[in-house]
């Protein structure tokens, strides 16, 4: 595990971080006591404030139109989705649409096209979660694969290893 760095004091979006607490996150990062604007207290992972997941104790999602954080004018979701991806990863539309062509709108690991019935409609944006930086489009399977193997290249070497058995 990382050396732990202390955030309290320090204010991202609505919310102050006060200090750490006894709870651990799924791999054993540090959480913390979070002070919204509105006065509410909450318990957060520091890394889903820093990347922009989280914004507000909740408050923020209360609110109606311009002053939402997923307000876009005229509701379009293609609009919406393209607002969030740059809010959250720093893609701008052109960016991720260059990203769809470069891909050919197919998982970037096993090529299989995006998913067209479905209620998801796209390719996950696939990142490293340390750096925040986007490496390419993923489908659904080949997303979770990497995230139960934690993003670990010796794990996935090992597991690669063992399949060539």
């Amino acid at each position: 595990m990382s050396k732990h760095i202390d955030h309290s004091g320090i204010k991202v979006n609505k919310l102050t971080f006060l200090h750490p607490v006894e709870e651990r996150d799924h791999s054993g990062g540090y959480k913390y006591m979070v002070e919204c604007e509105c006065g509410t207290r909450k318990v957060v992972r520091p890394d889903r404030v820093f990347v922009g997941e989280t914004k507000s104790c909740g408050c923020l999602r209360k609110t109606s139109g311009p002053d939402n954080v997923k307000y876009v004018h005229g509701g379009d979701s293609d609009a919406v989705y393209k607002v969030a991806i740059m809010k959250r990863y720093g893609l701008s539309p052109d960016e991720y649409d260059a990203m769809v062509e470069e891909h050919n709108n197919c998982c970037a690991i096993c090529e299989s096209p995006a998913p067209k019935k479905s209620r998801k409609k796209r390719l996950n944006i696939d990142h490293d979660h340390k750096s925040g930086k986007v490496r390419g489009l993923l489908c659904d399977k080949c997303n979770q694969a990497l995230g139960l193997f934690k993003d670990d290249l010796k794990l996935i070497k090992k597991a690669t290893s063992y399949l060539a058995r």
